[in-house]
């Protein structure tokens, strides 16, 4: 085991160019002496649970907010604020969840965590006022949809609080991962009388925002650190392993992997490549993400609305060099929805098996035989194609190798819009473009995820696609109960049936027994012939890849990151998040 590196202050790093010339520094990396430090991202846009949508947020406040449940290692729901639950069914048929909350959950002024929290902090994310993008999050409680959208009250949320102090909650369908998805920190129970005080600054104030996981704010440094200590008030004591978590708010690569090097930093996410490739097996870390990187296609543009067009863009696209040039952990994409999501009896995407062609070096050939069909003999003649992305590193140089392809294979004349973020947003709704990037990282392992954003004005979908088969089968697989398949028309053969007489005469009872078993064996017939949901799904994600092509998959995400030797207990899950609640630096 390495000597463990006592955790100090970094100094700052000057570099010389040489006598005479100009000296060019690098920011030190800020890190906290004696706590462990630890690095996911720069400077988050918030701490309020109804907004934060990266993974480095959402890990900072599943050290700070606990909801009613917790995951495990392999993201099995486990008990969180809520000590137990039940599941039941009510009089209509709708599932029920009984949650008994765990009597010793505080906050960290010691006030008890109640039921009325949580339904506060729900109902707020699905408040307009709110405009939280995440409200989609909740939408398996009965009502939370129509209510986001204003034609319920608030009130008519299927959250209430039992005499007994439980906290029930009724969903408008059954959810199988609504346990897991009570994990992110959009379900994280608020304080009313905390964010009422101050709505529009509440979660900027250190000293007043109210913590009930095991870890509360200590100070927040903008752009350098935010730095949590133990939650004297947290009902399991022993779960924090380290006093002080330091996580450094920098976007600086160098001088996060300077810090790094020199032990200040024992756990790093933003660093060089360079830095990636010469670690050592012992510290690089590799991880699979259940996210998925798309391009999706404007409907309705020239040239470019046609699903056969769009297939012949999409075969001569090298998803296994593009993977590569990445070096991120990514790998090319089979389909939309990525491995490690969960099938009819186990993975669904070993079951539903790749969705996109591939031709190796005949690619171009079939691809230009696609744009013949297409009525494009001439690629060339084909409007510029617009292709709208932010300017973040990653998604501008996918759109110059996407682009670069497309140009040389296809002679297809190009033009790159990478804006900044808000300009980017603004293109968007204004629609004036061929294609545009598609980002997509799940949170469970639920496949009816990846495809619930590009339902008709979808919270991904961005192109104004819109199929009403595509929604059905959706709302099929994902939603309340499986959709029945159009029946074929019968009319001729019951007219028939009707006016035949039966072969052999039999008594009243006797009809009415073998018309009994005949309608019984006639429904179990039918509901072996409906498929299932998870079979709806894949029919719904052949659709939008293979048939419409309103969607093309690039790659799947991954990660790769340092961790030290002698860093101990920490987790990361396929969803992005990173939890070291538990951890600790081992001496020696």
């Amino acid at each position: 085991m390495k000597k463990f590196f006592a955790l100090m202050l970094a100094g700052a790093l000057i570099l010389l160019t040489g006598c005479g010339e100009e000296e060019t520094s690098v920011t030190p990396a800020p890190v906290v002496e004696s706590a462990l430090n630890i690095q996911l991202g720069g400077e988050p846009d918030s701490l309020d649970p109804a907004f934060t949508q990266t993974t480095a947020e959402q890990s900072y406040l599943l050290h700070i907010l606990e909801g009613l449940v917790s995951l495990s290692e392999s993201m099995e729901p486990m008990p969180g604020a809520a000590e137990s639950w039940q599941k039941g069914f009510n009089d209509e048929g709708l599932p029920v969840y009984t949650f008994q909350l765990n009597p010793q959950a505080k906050w960290n002024d010691g006030q008890a965590v109640t039921p009325q929290d949580f339904i506060y902090a729900w109902k707020r994310v699905l408040s307009a006022d709110t405009a939280s993008p995440l409200a989609y999050e909740l939408y398996p409680i009965l009502n939370a949809q129509a209510v986001a959208e204003g034609t319920m009250e608030p009130d008519q949320l299927g959250v209430s609080a039992s005499e007994d102090g439980a906290l029930m909650v009724t969903l408008g369908w059954d959810c199988p991962d609504f346990l897991t998805r009570l994990a992110s920190p959009v379900f994280a129970p608020l304080r009313e009388d905390v964010v009422s005080a101050n709505p529009e600054g509440w979660s900027n104030d250190v000293q007043k925002y109210p913590c009930n996981g095991p870890y509360v704010i200590k100070e927040w440094l903008h752009d350098q650190s935010l730095t949590l200590t133990a939650n004297e008030q947290y009902h399991n004591p022993q779960a924090t392993a380290t006093q002080t978590l330091n996580f450094v708010l920098s976007d600086d690569e160098q001088a996060v992997a300077e810090a790094y090097k020199s032990g200040n930093i024992l756990f790093a996410k933003t660093l060089p490549l360079l830095e990636l490739e010469e670690a050592g097996d012992t510290q690089l870390c590799r991880q699979p993400l259940l996210g998925t990187y798309s391009l999706a296609f404007k409907d309705g543009r020239e040239g470019y609305g046609d699903p056969l067009v769009r297939q012949a863009l999409s075969m001569v696209l090298d998803r296994e060099e593009l993977a590569a040039q990445l070096r991120d952990g990514s790998t090319a994409a089979e389909a939309l929805i990525p491995g490690g999501t969960t099938g009819e009896e186990g993975d669904f995407r070993k079951e539903g098996g790749s969705l996109l062609e591939t031709f190796g070096e005949d690619s171009a050939q079939a691809a230009l035989e696609l744009l013949k069909e297409a009525g494009w003999e001439d690629p060339s003649k084909l409007p510029t194609l617009v292709y709208l992305t932010n300017d973040s590193a990653l998604h501008t140089r996918v759109a110059e190798y996407v682009c670069g392809v497309w140009q040389q294979k296809l002679g297809l004349k190009t033009e790159i819009r990478a804006l900044g973020w808000d300009d980017y947003q603004q293109a968007l709704t204004e629609g004036d473009f061929d294609v545009t990037r598609s980002a997509f990282l799940s949170g469970r392992t639920d496949p009816g995820t990846f495809l619930l954003g590009w339902i008709t004005d979808g919270a991904q979908n961005v192109t104004g696609y819109s199929s009403q088969e595509f929604d059905q089968l959706v709302a099929g697989g994902y939603g309340a109960e499986v959709l029945s398949m159009p029946e074929e028309d019968t009319e001729g053969e019951e007219s028939d049936e009707s006016s035949s007489a039966p072969e052999e005469s039999s008594t009243p009872d006797t009809q009415q027994q073998s018309g009994e078993e005949s309608e019984a064996a006639s429904q179990e017939e039918e509901e072996k012939q409906q498929p299932s949901k998870i079979q709806l799904l894949h029919q719904a994600e052949e659709l939008l890849v293979q048939k419409d092509r309103a969607v093309v998959p690039l790659f799947w995400y991954g990660q790769q990151y340092l961790a030290a030797e002698q860093l101990i207990n920490w987790y990361d899950y396929p969803n992005g998040w990173n939890l070291f609640i538990g951890a600790y630096a081992e001496e020696g």
